[in-house]
C-alpha cells in the first residue's frame, strides 16, 4: 500500500472507543445484516504488521481496517471473529460463505463477478524489492533472475508473462519474504507496505523500489486502492460499512485514524481515495 511514511501500527482502541457513530444501526434500522454467523462479524485475516491489517496480540483486530472494521461492527451490536488463513484463503472464504469479509483487497473485473466491494479506503502502491548489493535499474536488470510474489494476488499472472518460469510465487506474503531474505530470489514484488513489515523490518539491506505504470508490462498498480469485500449475497453488510466510514470521514475520526497509523497531517488529503465503489459484477 502507499504508506510509504508508515510507521506500523498496533492499536487503534482509542479511535475505535469513539467511532460507534451509529452509522450502521441507523443504516439497517431493526434488520441485522447478512452473516455467516448471526449476531458475529467474521473477518477473514491474512496477516498482520502493516497499517492496513493489523491482528493485535490480544487476538483483536488494529490498524486502519480494524478502525473501520470494529466501528461498523460496535454501531451494529455486533461481536468480531477472526477467522486467520493466507491471502488466497481469505477472498476464498468470503467466496464460500466461511467469512463474512476481509480487508485490502485489490479490485479485477473477474473478482468482482464472485465478490461485492465497499469504498475503498487506502492508497496503495506496488513495489519490488532488492538486496543493496543488487544493480537494479529497473525491469530489464531483473530478467533472468528468480522473483518472488504471492500466489493469488492481481499483479501476479501479469509477472508470469514477463518472468515465466523465474517467478516462484508463494502462498503468503510472509513465505515470499523469508524466501527473498534468505536468498532464494534476487527481488520480491509487493505492496509497498510490506517494506515496515518482519522479516523485511526496514531492513538496511532491502532496497525498495516504486514501479512506473507500465513496468513489467503491469498497469494500474503504480497507484490503487484497497477495498474490503464482502459476499454477493451481502450486499446490504457492504452499504453498512459504508455508511459507517463516510460517517468516520464527516466526523474527522478517519483523519485520526491516519494520523496514528502514521499518516503525517499534511498528506492526510492523498490517503482518502474517492468514496465510490467500483464497478460490481454481481
Amino acid at each position: 500500500m502507499r504508506f510509504t511514511f508508515v510507521t506500523v501500527v498496533a492499536v487503534l482502541a482509542g479511535v475505535i472507543a469513539i467511532a460507534g457513530s451509529g452509522a450502521a444501526r441507523s443504516n439497517h434500522g431493526a434488520t441485522m445484516p447478512t452473516l455467516v454467523h448471526d449476531g458475529t462479524l467474521t473477518v477473514a485475516t491474512y496477516g498482520t504488521g502493516f497499517p492496513t491489517v493489523v491482528v493485535n496480540k490480544n487476538g483483536t483486530l488494529g490498524g486502519t481496517s480494524g478502525a473501520w472494521i470494529n466501528a461498523y461492527a460496535k454501531a451494529a451490536g455486533l461481536k468480531v471473529k477472526l477467522f486467520q488463513t493466507t491471502f488466497t484463503s481469505a477472498i476464498l472464504a468470503v467466496q464460500q460463505k466461511k467469512a463474512d469479509l476481509t480487508m485490502d483487497i485489490y479490485y479485477t473485473p473477474d473478482r468482482a463477478k464472485t465478490l461485492y466491494y465497499t469504498y475503498p479506503f487506502s492508497v496503495e502502491g506496488l513495489q519490488v524489492f532488492t538486496k543493496k548489493g543488487f544493480d537494479y535499474t529497473g525491469p530489464a536488470s531483473l530478467k533472468g533472475h528468480k522473483v518472488a510474489a504471492v500466489s493469488g494476488v492481481v499483479w501476479t499472472d501479469g509477472l508470469k508473462k514477463y518472468f515465466g518460469s523465474d517467478l516462484q510465487e508463494y502462498p503468503s506474503q510472509a513465505q515470499a519474504a523469508t524466501a527473498f531474505m534468505n536468498g532464494q530470489v534476487d527481488g520480491y514484488f509487493e505492496a509497498d507496505a510490506q517494506y515496515f513489515v518482519p522479516p523485511i523490518n526496514k531492513s538496511a539491506s532491502v532496497t525498495p523500489h516504486n514501479l512506473k505504470d507500465g513496468d513489467y508490462g503491469l498497469t494500474g498498480f503504480a497507484k490503487g486502492y484497497g477495498y474490503i469485500i464482502v459476499n454477493c449475497g451481502a450486499k446490504d453488510l457492504a452499504a453498512g460499512l459504508d455508511a459507517t466510514l463516510a460517517q468516520m470521514e464527516k466526523s474527522g475520526q478517519w483523519a485520526m485514524v491516519l494520523k496514528q497509523a502514521g499518516a503525517p497531517a499534511g498528506t492526510l488529503a492523498d490517503q482518502i481515495p474517492p468514496r465510490t465503489s467500483p464497478k460490481q459484477g454481481c
